[in-house]
C-alpha cells in the first residue's frame, strides 16, 4: 500500500478516499489514535465526508459506542442512501438487544439496494440468530431468483435440509 500511495501522492484526485485508506493503514500498523486524529483533522464537502465518518464510527465502536452512533447518524444525514451506514446501525442495535430496531435497519438497507445479495444474506442471518429460521430460509430462497452467488445457494441448500425440505428448480442457472 505504501508503495502505491507514494506513486499516487501527487496524482490523487479523491483526497477523501486516500485519507480513509491512510487511516486504515495506520490501523493495520496498530496506530489507532493516529488514525482517529488523521480522520478528525479532515472534513470534506457533503457526501464525500460520509466515508470518513463511517471509519471514525468503526474506530470508536468498542471504546465509545455513543460517539460511534453519532458519527453514523451524521454520515447518514450526508448520504441517506448509504447502505453501509444503515447496516452498521442495525448491527449496533442488535448488539445492545434492540431486535426490532435492528431488523428495521437491516430491512431499510435492503430497500435502498434490493439487488444486493449480501444485504439480503445479512438479514437472513439476523433472522437465524433470533430464532426465525423459516424467515431466513424464505429470504435465501427468494434471493436465489435474483442473480445470486454460491454462498446463498449453499446456505439455501443446507438450511433446506435443517429447517424444511425444499424442492429446488435445478433448471435455473446456479453457480458451479
Amino acid at each position: 500500500y505504501l508503495e502505491i500511495r507514494e506513486l499516487w501522492k501527487d496524482h490523487a484526485a479523491n483526497e477523501e478516499a486516500w485519507t480513509v485508506m491512510d487511516a486504515d493503514e495506520l490501523i493495520l500498523e496498530g496506530k489507532k489514535e493516529q488514525a482517529i486524529s488523521l480522520l478528525q483533522s479532515h472534513k470534506y464537502e457533503g457526501q464525500k465526508d460520509a466515508e470518513r465518518l463511517i471509519h471514525l464510527a468503526l474506530y470508536q465502536l468498542s471504546e465509545n459506542p455513543s460517539l460511534a452512533w453519532d458519527y453514523l447518524n451524521e454520515a447518514l444525514k450526508l448520504n441517506p442512501k448509504n447502505t453501509y451506514v444503515v447496516s452498521y446501525k442495525g448491527k449496533m442495535l442488535e448488539a445492545i438487544g434492540q431486535e426490532a430496531l435492528a431488523q428495521y435497519e437491516y430491512q431499510a438497507a435492503i430497500q435502498l439496494e434490493p439487488e444486493n445479495v449480501l444485504l439480503r444474506d445479512q438479514l437472513a442471518e439476523f433472522y437465524l440468530r433470533h430464532n426465525h429460521p423459516n424467515l431466513a430460509l424464505s429470504l435465501w430462497l427468494e434471493t436465489l431468483a435474483k442473480p445470486s452467488i454460491d454462498l446463498i445457494w449453499l446456505k439455501a441448500l443446507f438450511w433446506s435440509k435443517v429447517i424444511m425440505p425444499v424442492d429446488f428448480d435445478w433448471s435455473k442457472a446456479y453457480p458451479p
